[in-house]
């Protein structure tokens, strides 16, 4: 969990901030009841057949020579199967699934079927470079993406590069940028009357320790890697959407119909199974 927790008080995220929230209610959560070790570890490393409560996991299959592929709650790099039961998933996951499709005679075409708010930064360009190569590659099934609730941030990326991307009308689509979140205990440790001191050979290699504030240059710096990759995945959509404006790509979600008409998606669909008809 220790992981976790780092990623998402000191990392970047390409997440909406319903998505980022949900995450903080289950770090919270999972701090104040603590995590049982055997259901932490009574699960194989690949994806858990069941989540927390027993139910099962969506998995891949294969269905009128489709591979239907998964990519369901917040998507992180290295989940661990505590997180994973608990409603993520990882880019080793969806590109296991999407290795496996590829390879197999019987499937035709690739759909990922998405509900996810995102999630971090790390794994998704490899990740989503990997989709678009398998589309464009002649010798493989085409992939086509779908959702009938939420395909955002990191979960429209791995989108982008698809041959077609289907949307509900009522789903959500888009959230195209980069969020970071830098937490401190200062006023607690104050109160507590603890002081720390840091001590580094430069002024950014303690940047975002718990103990201490964020200086203007540490600030600074921070901003200008967010918009970097605020920039990347700017550059990326528009690679492969084409014809968008700039101004909604600034991290605004769009319904269904909406979507389509400023390019983040292609035709509605308002089911899977209307989908699996029309590729």
């Amino acid at each position: 969990m220790k992981h976790v927790i780092r990623k998402v008080y000191w990392e970047p995220w390409w997440i909406t901030k319903a998505g980022s929230m949900d995450v903080h209610n289950i770090v919270s959560r999972k701090l104040a009841e603590g995590i049982d070790p055997e259901k932490a570890t009574k699960h194989a490393e690949q994806r858990p057949d069941t989540d927390l409560f027993g139910e099962p996991m969506p998995q891949m299959r294969i269905d009128q020579g489709v591979a239907i592929i998964p990519v369901k709650g917040t998507i992180f790099k290295g989940a661990a199967n505590i997180e994973k039961i608990s409603g993520a998933t990882s880019p080793e996951d969806i590109r296991s699934d999407l290795e496996a499709a590829a390879r197999n005679g019987r499937v035709r075409s690739i759909l990922l079927d998405i509900n996810s708010p995102g999630g971090t930064v790390t794994g998704i360009r490899e990740l989503a470079e990997r989709i678009g190569e398998i589309d464009d590659d002649q010798s493989l099934p085409n992939v086509f993406a779908f959702t009938d609730d939420t395909m955002a941030s990191a979960a429209y990326k791995l989108a982008a590069p698809a041959s077609a991307i289907f949307v509900a009308p009522t789903a959500q689509v888009g959230s195209v940028g980069t969020r970071m979140e830098v937490v401190n205990f200062v006023g607690q440790l104050e109160q507590l009357g603890i002081a720390v001191e840091v001590f580094t050979s430069g002024p950014f290699k303690a940047m975002g320790h718990e103990a201490t504030q964020l200086t203007d240059e540490q600030r600074e710096f921070i901003q200008e890697q967010v918009d970097r990759l605020g920039q990347q995945f700017q550059d990326f959509v528009l690679e492969n959407r084409g014809d968008m404006e700039i101004n909604d790509l600034q991290g605004q979600l769009f319904m269904g119909d909406q979507a389509i008409e400023k390019n983040f998606a292609d035709e509605r669909a308002d089911t899977l199974e209307n989908v699996l008809t029309r590729i």
